[in-house]
């Protein structure tokens, strides 16, 4: 059956960090809302929060088309963060952390994506609170029930939905934030697997992520769509919530947000192959299966760099994909190491 085409629209992300001072190389952690609410330039109170957690902080960089745009707003904020701790008696040292789980914190790398669908049927029902299910017309946000459909209008749009099967041969996937889900894992799942350090990876999935049943894989949020495609398709915003924190360097940063944009680019060819491939038995190991993992998403991406749809803003994907692995080690070596400022201010 053939997919929706989906049209992507920009990248967002709201990785996780910790302020934290050293103590003979043992990481003790500042809880973010000390620092926060202190008196900061404004662009660092844009920049960053805690979302209803003390301990934990976030970036929040504004959502862009273009990776190397979202990637300069989030190298922005960490210099502007770290430059206002140096400056300050009482945090100058203070540092920014970015690891899996840290200090009994995990420690989140979500990343967003908007898009567009071309499905007039699921615009239509989602404009009532209601989606397809198992062939079935069902209220979509149960927290939400307005408008109320009236059963004559239900009956209509069962209709209509059985016309539009019917004459089109072929029934259409309502895209939704399960769909999604898998459309992400298909890359990035993997990767994360292969590339975090193994045991703070798998003690952060079983806290949160969706990776284990606890938490949410997926979230579906609102934002404001742009440009002569928002007039005429339907406009999702989706925020996948299985990566760890990615804000150690800029370089592993690139491969989740290049990886989510790739996914994003070949949801066709994604929704076509991701049946034949299981990856169930490595998820459930309970010893490192680094290089199992590892093998398995280079598989995918090789296959999406032969036949793959690329934007040249992430071309730089097949050069630094390797790179992070060769890195991999100097990351995670040291628990609760900073965050590489550095870098970051290189991208400035």
């Amino acid at each position: 059956m053939p997919q929706s085409r989906t049209h992507f629209a920009g990248i967002g992300s709201d990785p996780e960090f910790l302020f934290a001072t050293f103590n003979e190389f043992r990481a003790q952690v500042i809880p973010a809302n000390t620092i926060i609410t202190v008196g900061k330039p404004a662009a660092l109170n844009s920049f960053i929060g805690t979302d209803n957690h003390a301990a934990t902080a976030e970036m929040r960089p504004g959502p862009a088309h273009n990776i190397g745009r979202h990637l300069y707003d989030i190298a922005y904020g960490l210099h502007e963060t770290d430059k206002w701790l140096a400056s300050n008696k009482r945090f100058h040292n203070v540092k920014i952390v970015a690891q899996p789980f840290v200090c009994n914190e995990p420690l989140g790398g979500h990343v967003h994506c908007s898009f567009f669908v071309d499905n007039p049927m699921q615009a239509l029902l989602l404009k009532y609170n209601r989606t397809i299910q198992n062939g079935r017309i069902i209220i979509q946000n149960q927290d939400d029930d307005d408008p109320r459909l009236s059963q004559e209008i239900i009956d209509k749009l069962a209709i209509y939905w059985n016309n539009y099967w019917n004459n089109t041969g072929n029934e259409q996937h309502m895209v939704s934030p399960e769909l999604f889900g898998t459309w992400m894992d298909y890359l990035l799942s993997p990767y994360e697997c292969a590339i975090q350090p193994w045991w703070d990876r798998t003690r952060r999935n079983v806290t949160y992520g969706g990776v284990t049943g606890r938490g949410e894989k997926v979230r579906q949020n609102i934002s404001t769509p742009k440009g002569s495609k928002a007039n005429k398709l339907l406009y999702l915003h989706y925020e996948y919530r299985v990566p760890s924190t990615w804000l150690c360097h800029p370089w592993l940063a690139y491969a989740y947000l290049g990886l989510a944009k790739l996914v994003m680019l070949n949801t066709e060819y994604i929704t076509t192959v991701m049946a034949k491939e299981n990856l169930g038995p490595l998820y459930t190991a309970t010893t490192p299966k680094i290089p199992e993992f590892t093998e398995h998403f280079m598989t995918r991406f090789n296959a999406l760099v032969k036949t793959g749809k690329w934007t040249q803003d992430i071309r730089g994907l097949i050069e630094i994909i390797p790179k992070t692995f060769e890195l991999r080690d100097s990351w995670w070596e040291i628990p609760g190491k900073p965050v590489d400022i550095d870098a970051w201010r290189r991208l400035l």
